[in-house]
This record gives C-alpha cells, sequence and structure tokens, in this order.
C-alpha cells in the first residue's frame, strides 16, 4: 500500500485477501485506495481482523483462478496478479 500512495493517478488497482471463509474478501475496490495513513491502517486492521475470525482452510487455487479472471476482464496495458 505504501509504494502505491503518490501513484494514484497512475494505477488502478484493487486488493482482495483469501482464507478458510472463501477465495475473494474484499479490501480495496478498483479506483478506491486509501487517501492516507490512516485509511492504509484502517485496511490493515481490517486485515488481522479476517484472519482473526476466518474459518481454517486454504482458498488458493480458487482465489487465484478469480484474480486472473477480475484483471483480465479490465482494459490495462499490463496486469498484475
Amino acid at each position: 500500500l505504501e509504494a502505491f500512495a503518490g501513484y494514484e493517478h497512475k494505477y488502478r488497482y484493487a486488493v482482495v485477501g483469501h482464507s478458510g471463509d472463501g477465495p475473494c474478501t474484499p479490501l480495496i475496490d478498483y479506483g478506491a485506495p486509501p487517501a492516507d495513513a490512516k485509511e492504509r491502517l484502517k485496511v490493515l486492521k481490517k486485515m488481522s481482523a479476517h484472519t482473526q475470525y476466518c474459518q481454517s482452510g486454504d482458498s488458493t487455487l480458487e482465489a487465484a483462478r478469480a484474480a486472473v479472471a477480475e484483471v483480465g476482464a479490465h482494459d490495462a496495458d499490463e496486469r498484475f496478479v
């Protein structure tokens, strides 16, 4: 998150997590990056809280498939998953 700070005009990104609860836990939506350090801290707290209360299990492969499909659906010069 810190690496993207100041480059919001250049990069459009989303951040999702995965766990035993499922392959896609939205943390940051496309086009809605955290505006400042306080907002970035909220994202980190959300990540931490999710890990405390999610079911055990692994959704890594499902998450990778969903991420590739989601990123491929957007027009872009380059894509990273």
